[in-house]
């Protein structure tokens, strides 16, 4: 649990929750009738625990007893990006003359916010023959093949930094090509941090088959991605997620009848 009157940036737990805590204090100098504590973005708040006041007397009498404090503790579903949520309680009072306060003129409110932070990775993937570029390349059996892979963190905060990252690729054949690193043409790696925006580039070769293959397709193991994560003031964590690029090209045999024959797993 946290203050939470500066912003909390917060991971995904387990859970998938966000536990808020609403403490409720008379600091005034009379017992306060019949308080209504609200929070609007929140599911019902549940009975509160209720501490202090006059030693004896019963917490559940929906008095606010001088000293008492109600603590309501609820839960809710996390979600990236900024939230914050408003908690007002309000109550009446009565002096033995007869004067009223009424809610509106006993109230307080207190706001809490935090950003879900949402680390992510995205890979985009292109093929060439040194002569065309792009998807579903047709080309010679034989032809030298580049495939060229981006990697960006697209992360939503930018304390979000990646370390470790590895590209892999295996087609549906359970062929291999190991991608290198290419710093001439990628961005933000001196610092051996993949940061928010940056952008690293890596480059594998191979030989183009007569038949179609498909490298980082939903149904094999190609196209991954791993790496360390690094949100500043809240260590390491592991990301454990893994994104793919797709990208396929038909082998075409160069001979007098040409044949293309086509293949996918």
């Amino acid at each position: 649990m946290h203050d939470a009157d500066s912003t909390l940036k917060l991971f995904k737990d387990a859970d998938g929750k966000v536990t808020y805590q609403i403490v409720v204090t008379n600091d005034g100098n009379v017992d306060l009738l019949n308080p209504v504590v609200t929070d609007p973005t929140l599911a019902a708040l549940g009975v509160a625990v209720q501490t202090g006041g006059a030693m004896g007397t019963d917490h559940h009498d929906n008095i606010l007893e001088v000293g008492e404090t109600w603590t309501y503790t609820v839960d809710a579903a996390w979600a990236a990006g900024s939230h914050t949520n408003k908690a007002e309680v309000a109550a009446s009072y009565q002096d033995d003359a007869g004067h009223k306060w009424t809610t509106d003129q006993i109230t307080h409110t207190d706001s809490a916010t935090y950003f879900g932070l949402d680390p992510k990775l995205s890979i985009t993937k292109v093929t060439s023959d040194g002569h065309y570029t792009g998807d579903s390349l047709v080309t010679f059996a034989g032809t030298a093949i580049t495939w060229t892979y981006t990697v960006t963190n697209t992360s939503n905060d930018n304390g979000i930094k990646f370390s470790s990252v590895k590209v892999t690729d295996t087609n549906s054949a359970g062929d291999t090509v190991t991608p290198v690193f290419d710093a001439a043409h990628s961005t933000g790696y001196l610092d051996g941090m993949l940061d928010k925006g940056d952008s690293w580039v890596y480059v594998a070769t191979g030989t183009a088959h007569l038949y179609q293959h498909r490298y980082g397709d939903g149904h094999d193991r190609g196209g991954r991605l791993r790496g360390d994560i690094d949100r500043d003031g809240l260590g390491w964590f592991r990301l454990h997620g893994r994104e793919r690029g797709d990208d396929l090209y038909p082998g075409l045999l160069g001979l007098p009848h040409e044949r293309l024959g086509r293949h996918s797993g």
